[in-house]
This record gives structure tokens, C-alpha cells and sequence, in this order.
């Protein structure tokens, strides 16, 4: 039987002497899970903000970057950090590619410059959609109080598209194929067809 599929990268964890992907997620979760007061301690040290946070996360053996910005978020959409989804991001390979598609001067690997071009995109976000007819979703609560602002789109989300946006992109300068193939359908069953492209 498989447990995990290529959907579940297993990173993060190189300090582990085994190959075996089940043994890796025990081991990691065990440890983790020793670490949770010390973890709690640490990330509500008063001068810490939501980059030094990440980057706390990130020494975690087990986590790594992806996760920890991860785990971050879900702390403090469950108001155990006091952060805003606005307050700090960080540009990931899939998102870099992205933004490289958007500013083509852009250098990838500088982290702080990507921030800058993800604040751009989150500051003058009403200028670009607003003609497309983009309509945000508003202020609302969720189920454990935490007020979402939806009136924008939020420099956590402007990361996460931007991963989706070089995805996509990829594909249509055929610089390689989708690893699964989405095939979109309407209530019916039907396929429906995207001419975003």
C-alpha cells in the first residue's frame, strides 16, 4: 500500500539515518513535538516579528523554509501569533519565478528585492485588477474569531499566487509540462474550457 505520494516531499530532515518516508514523518513528528514548549516560548519573545519567527521555525530539524512560513501562517490564523498576513513574506522558488515573469530585471535570488516587488504588487493591486473586474470578498470572521480582511488580496496570498502564476507560465512558453493534468469541470461533469491564455 502507498502512504504518501509525490505530493508528500519529505524535506527538511536531512539529519535522519533512514531512507523510509513513514519512519522520516515519526521521527520528525516525535521530535517536533518535544520541541513544542520550548517552540511556544520562543516565538512569543516580544521583540521577535514575523521574519525572525520564520527563521526560528526554519532551524527546526524537520521543517525547513516552506514549512515553517506554513506553520507561521497557521499560528496566526489561529491567533497564537499576532502577526498579519500583510506584515512580512518571503519569496519561494515558485514565487521568484513569478515575479521574474512580472519584473524581468528582477534578480531571484535577492530575497529583500522580491519582498519589495511582492509590496509593489500588494500596494497597487486595485490599479491593476480593478479593470479586469476583480471583486474582493470583503471583511469577514472565521469560526475562531480571526477577522480575515478580503477587501485585498494579501502579500501572503500575492506569494502563493505567484507560485501558481510561474506555473502556469511555464507551461505556456512550453518550458516544461504540468506535473498532473487538470482537467476543469462544471456541475455537470462537463469540461470547461479556460482561454486565459
Amino acid at each position: 500500500n502507498t502512504v504518501f505520494t509525490s505530493a508528500f516531499m519529505v524535506t527538511g530532515n536531512l539529519h535522519l539515518d533512514t531512507h523510509d518516508k513513514v519512519e522520516k514523518y515519526c521521527r520528525v513528528i516525535e521530535d517536533i513535538s518535544k520541541a513544542l514548549p520550548t517552540m511556544y516560548k520562543n516565538i512569543h519573545i516580544p521583540s521577535y516579528n514575523m521574519r525572525m519567527c520564520h527563521e526560528y521555525f526554519d532551524t527546526i530539524n524537520g521543517i525547513g523554509e516552506f514549512l515553517s512560513y506554513q506553520i507561521m501562517l497557521d499560528a496566526m490564523y489561529n491567533r497564537v501569533l499576532p502577526y498579519s498576513e500583510d506584515d512580512w513574506s518571503f519569496a519561494f522558488l515558485g514565487c521568484a519565478k513569478g515575479l521574474k515573469h512580472i519584473f524581468p530585471n528582477l534578480d531571484m535570488n535577492d530575497g529583500a528585492k522580491c519582498l519589495e516587488a511582492m509590496r509593489y504588487l500588494h500596494e497597487h493591486q486595485e490599479e491593476y485588477l480593478k479593470p479586469l473586474g476583480f471583486k474582493p470578498l470583503g471583511v469577514y470572521k472565521l469560526p475562531n474569531g480571526f477577522t480575515y480582511d478580503g477587501s485585498k488580496i494579501s502579500l501572503s496570498n500575492i506569494e502563493n499566487c505567484l507560485c501558481e502564476f510561474s506555473k502556469y507560465m511555464k507551461v505556456k512558453l512550453g518550458l516544461g509540462r504540468p506535473r498532473v493534468l487538470y482537467k476543469p469541470k462544471n456541475y455537470r461533469g462537463k469540461v470547461v474550457t479556460l482561454a486565459y491564455f
